[in-house]
């Protein structure tokens, strides 16, 4: 039996966010039954510190009295510590952390001698260029890059969701070939086959908002800079477009940003840019997502987004920001703009809207085979029970 503990996801129980879509995506489309998945949940409340069977799956819930940026920090800790006593006892063959992000680089290169006699691999995923977020600050960025550095020295494999992240990873460790890069994709689910007719809690959202099939470009991600917020909305003020902007993201969170931005801007007083908050129910972010003109991706820094992947998978029909990670994703299935004349977004939105029906189909049905091909949960799960069952037989 191959033991696999996840640590780095909040949990298996918990599916809102990209780590745990990923977590889901492995446990969900299981085929090698000689894997025991062990899944670490971080809990905010220490009675509630407990380990359970569930589905198949082991779930180690850990309590950490630290909050906010620090609470995954020091549950990462305790959680590789967990791993070590849990081996420590006999009870487990062939233990192997998938270690998602890179938090913990210091911490888990003092630990790496530890692990490795008791003969625990360890692959990381570690997601995007974090220390390239604005978020950080001058400090906090150079922490997240000497962290990314650390963690991948003290890691066995380095497990890379895009080609373009695994080249960052090959000059960060000039070549080196003591810690092996892999590449496995993220993955993204096929469309949800829809309803002819729309349940009512889809028809309330859009009645609410004046939300017209066709008729809005759409965005779902987090605001914040990297993700070309102020780009987007000051070239979409200046098209003439007469389709609406349809916003779902954390502004609560980033309010700081946000008001920035509407005051730089005065976005607030364009009625066809909505904000209508975040919301978590599938049935309603299928249909949006489905009933989109186009979907703007502004992400920046990288690895593959889930966000894109599920706008190629629904929408169809994409307009990224130019970079080598959408582009990996994409190829030729999207439009791109970036902060040049030629290539404004306000002049991809003309572009856009002068093709004909046909034309914007095939972009659609392009993405979706796209996907379909090279983003299945399915295969994506298949290779990582591949390199688990090599890093064994090694």
């Amino acid at each position: 039996m191959i033991n696999v503990f996840i640590i780095g996801a909040r949990g298996y129980t918990k599916k809102y966010g990209g780590w745990e879509t990923l977590v889901h995506g492995l446990i969900d489309n299981q085929i090698n039954k000689n894997i025991k998945y062990h899944i670490f949940e971080v809990i905010d409340k220490k009675q509630d510190e407990t380990t359970f069977e569930l589905d198949g799956i082991e779930c180690i819930r850990i309590f950490t009295k630290a909050k906010g940026g620090f609470q995954m920090i020091f549950a990462d800790i305790k959680a590789f510590k967990c791993v070590k006593k849990i081996v420590d006892c006999g009870k487990i063959d062939n233990p192997i952390i998938l270690y998602l992000g890179a938090r913990i680089g210091p911490i888990q290169w003092i630990m790496r001698h530890s692990l490795r006699k008791r003969n625990i691999t360890v692959l990381e995923n570690p997601a995007g260029l974090e220390w390239k977020r604005p978020k950080w600050g001058l400090i906090g960025s150079f922490y997240q890059y000497v962290s990314c550095l650390f963690t991948a020295i003290a890691s066995d494999y380095i497990v890379c969701d895009c080609e373009a992240m695994k080249d960052v990873y090959n000059k960060m460790l000039h070549n080196s070939k003591k810690h092996p890069r892999l590449f496995v994709a993220y993955g993204a689910y096929p469309e949800v086959k829809l309803q002819e007719k729309k349940p009512d809690a889809v028809k309330e959202f859009y009645e609410k908002f004046s939300i017209k099939e066709n008729n809005y470009y759409l965005i779902i991600n987090r605001f914040m800079p990297e993700n070309s917020w102020e780009l987007i909305l000051k070239q979409y003020l200046i098209s003439d477009t007469s389709k609406d902007f349809i916003i779902i993201s954390n502004i609560d969170k980033e309010f700081k940003y946000y008001n920035k931005l509407k005051k730089k801007l005065r976005f607030d007083k364009d009625n066809r840019i909505k904000f209508v908050g975040t919301t978590y129910d599938k049935s309603i972010l299928a249909y949006i997502r489905h009933d989109a003109f186009a979907y703007f991706n502004g992400h920046t820094v990288g690895g593959t987004n889930p966000g894109l992947l599920e706008a190629m998978s629904t929408t169809g029909f994409v307009i990224a920001r130019d970079c080598v990670f959408a582009r990996e994703v994409c190829d030729d299935c999207a439009l791109y703009f970036d902060d040049s004349n030629e290539k404004s977004l306000s002049s991809v939105i003309s572009f856009a809207e002068s093709l004909n029906t046909v034309d914007v189909d095939r972009f659609k049905q392009n993405a979706k085979t796209r996907m379909r091909l090279l983003y299945s949960w399915q295969d994506i799960a298949r290779k990582y029970e591949n390199i688990f069952s090599e890093v064994i037989k090694k």
